[in-house]
C-alpha cells in the first residue's frame, strides 16, 4: 500500500495571499526535496517501506507517487486561479566536497544515521528503494511540462534556488512569485535576491518569510531591525551547530548580534567588498581594525579571523553568493560538470507524451491511484508552446 511521505502541504489561502503581495500571474516553486518528505525518515515509515518491498517483491514507489500528488496539488491550484506554475525541486546526493575541502567536520554530526527499527538488510533495501525513487523521479518529471528536477552530487543542494534566481535561469521579472518551501534557515538567504522571494515555513504554525528585515529576526528569535544582506555574515559569526560549525565569535550572540553588526559591516567595507574578499583569499579587515573599536564583541570578531580565519571560513561553508561564485569560476573538471549538469536540467526542453509515461510507468509496475493523474500536468495557458 502506497504511503504518503509528503506532508508540507499550504492551503489555498495562504497560497492566495502570497500570490496577493504583489501582480504575479506565475509562480516559480522551489521544493526542499528531503526537506518536504521528513515523514520518509521517521522510524515507522522507513519500516512499512521496506516491508512493503519485500512483500510485494517490488520497489515501494510511495516517493515517487507522494511527490506526483503533490504536484497535482498545486498544479490544480494554479489551473482554478488562472496562472502558470513552474516547479524546481532540488536534492543532493552524497557529501558535499566543496564544504569538505573547507572543514571536514561540516555536517559530521549528520552522518551518521543508525535507522532505528531496521536492520542490516532492511537498512540496504531502505537505501536502495530511495535511490531507485530519486532514479525515478528525476527521470520522470523532467520530461513533463513546467518541472525541474535536479540531484546534486557532492555538492549542497540548498543553493540551488539561489543560484538559478541570481543567474537568471528561471523566470525573474516582477509577474513571477518566486516562493521556496524549506525550514532549514539557510535558504533564508534566497529572500536577499529581491521582494519577489518567499519562504514558506511549515513548523508548528505555517509562516511566509519575506524580505523587510524579517529574516534576522526569525533566525535571532527576537525582533530586530537589521538589514537583509547581513543575514550570512550574522551566520559566519554566530556559526551553527546543526551544520557542525562549533567555532564562533566569543561574546556574539542573539542579543548582541544587532548591537554590533553595522559596525562589523563597517569595518569589512559592506557586504560585496566582503564576498570579493573572501572568495580572493584576501584579509577581511584592515591591519588596524582593531584600533577602530571600542566594543569588545567586535574585536573579539576581528581577533577571531586573524587567528583562525573564523568569519571567512564560516562564510565559505554557509554563504550561497559564495558557493555561487564558486560554481560560476569552476577550479576542476569536476565542479564544471557540477555546472554543467545544472544548465543541462535547465535547458532541456524535451517533452514527454503523458501516455509514454503511463507506459513505462506501467512496465515497471508502478500504478497511480487517481485517474490519469499526469494529464493534469500537462495542462497549461500556454500548452501549445509546446511541441509532442
Amino acid at each position: 500500500m502506497q504511503q504518503n511521505v509528503i506532508s508540507y502541504y499550504p492551503t489555498y489561502a495562504l497560497l492566495d495571499s502570497i500570490m496577493s503581495y504583489s501582480k504575479y500571474d506565475t509562480l516559480n516553486l522551489y521544493i526542499d526535496l528531503k526537506g518536504i518528505a521528513r515523514p520518509l525518515y521517521m522510524e515507522h515509515t522507513r519500516i512499512n517501506i521496506v516491508e512493503s518491498t519485500k512483500m510485494a517483491r517490488k520497489t515501494d514507489s510511495s516517493f515517487f507517487t507522494s511527490l506526483l500528488e503533490f504536484f497535482i496539488f498545486h498544479k490544480n491550484y494554479a489551473l482554478k486561479r488562472g496562472i502558470k506554475i513552474n516547479f524546481y525541486v532540488f536534492y543532493e546526493l552524497g557529501e558535499s566536497f566543496y564544504h569538505l575541502n573547507i572543514d571536514k567536520k561540516y555536517k559530521a554530526n549528520r552522518r551518521i544515521d543508525n535507522m532505528p527499527g531496521l536492520d542490516k538488510v532492511g537498512k540496504e533495501i531502505f537505501n536502495d528503494v530511495i535511490q531507485k525513487n530519486l532514479i525515478l523521479i528525476e527521470k520522470v518529471f523532467n520530461k513533463v511540462p513546467n518541472i525541474k528536477i535536479i540531484l546534486s552530487n557532492h555538492l549542497e543542494a540548498d543553493f540551488i534556488p539561489y543560484y538559478l534566481i541570481r543567474n537568471s535561469l528561471v523566470p525573474v521579472t516582477d509577474n513571477v512569485c518566486q516562493l521556496v518551501y524549506s525550514n532549514d534557515h539557510d535558504l533564508f538567504q534566497n529572500i536577499i535576491l529581491g521582494n519577489n522571494v518567499y519562504q514558506f515555513l511549515k513548523t508548528k504554525t505555517k509562516r511566509v518569510l519575506k524580505s523587510g528585515g524579517e529574516i534576522s529576526s526569525k533566525y535571532l528569535k527576537h525582533e530586530c531591525s537589521i538589514p537583509d544582506e547581513y543575514f550570512p555574515l550574522i551566520m559566519a559569526i554566530m556559526g551553527d551547530k546543526g551544520d557542525g560549525i562549533i567555532d564562533k565569535v566569543k561574546g556574539a550572540g542573539e542579543k548582541t548580534v544587532p548591537i554590533i553588526i553595522d559596525e562589523l559591516v563597517h569595518l569589512v567595507g559592506g557586504m560585496d567588498n566582503l564576498y570579493d574578499n573572501v572568495f580572493n583569499g584576501k584579509p577581511i579587515f584592515q591591519p588596524d581594525a582593531e584600533n577602530e573599536t571600542n566594543d569588545k564583541v567586535v574585536y573579539s570578531a576581528i581577533e577571531a579571523e586573524r587567528k583562525r580565519s573564523t568569519i571567512s571560513k564560516n562564510l565559505k561553508l554557509m554563504s550561497f553568493e559564495l558557493l555561487s561564485r564558486y560554481l560560476d569560476n569552476p577550479p576542476t573538471t569536476e565542479v564544471t560538470q557540477r555546472r554543467k549538469h545544472i544548465y543541462n536540467v535547465m535547458n532541456d526542453s524535451t517533452i514527454a507524451r503523458s501516455e509514454d509515461i503511463y507506459s513505462a510507468l506501467n512496465k515497471i509496475s508502478i500504478l497511480v491511484e487517481s485517474e490519469n493523474p499526469l494529464d493534469i500536468l500537462y495542462l497549461n495557458k500556454n500548452i501549445n508552446d509546446y511541441k509532442f
